[in-house]
Order: structure tokens, then C-alpha cells, then sequence
């Protein structure tokens, strides 16, 4: 994120970022949310010998995930 927000910087291209990757930015880059408002599909990958905390964090979150 840090190179895409540099190439921006340096008035080299634009770019579609999420919001935190541009809160701390430079200055001169001007920032303006899109609308209408995006929706992005998230994903984790785990491996299959992940320990304990890992699998946790997946019973956590197989609780949010919408009808």
C-alpha cells in the first residue's frame, strides 16, 4: 500500500485504496470516497496446522458471516 500511495504521490497514477491505507497520507494527495459505497467479499486462509489461537479466531468469526 505504501508504494501504491508513493506512485500517487508522485503524480505518477491514481489508485482504489481502502480507507486506512490513505488516513496518514502526504499532503498533496487529495483523497475522495466513491460512490455509490463499495462492498468487497473477504476471505481467510488458514494452513492446516494452525494452533489453537488460529482456529479460535476462525470459530470467532464463522459467527459473523450473514445468512
Amino acid at each position: 500500500m505504501a508504494a501504491v500511495v508513493e506512485i500517487v504521490r508522485a503524480g505518477l497514477g491514481v489508485s482504489i485504496l481502502p480507507a486506512a491505507a490513505v488516513l496518514h497520507r502526504p499532503p498533496e494527495i487529495t483523497v475522495r470516497l466513491l460512490v455509490p459505497r463499495t462492498r468487497r467479499n473477504l476471505a481467510v486462509a488458514i494452513n492446516a496446522t494452525a494452533g489453537p489461537a488460529a482456529k479460535a479466531f476462525l470459530d470467532q468469526i464463522a459467527v459473523l458471516r450473514p445468512e
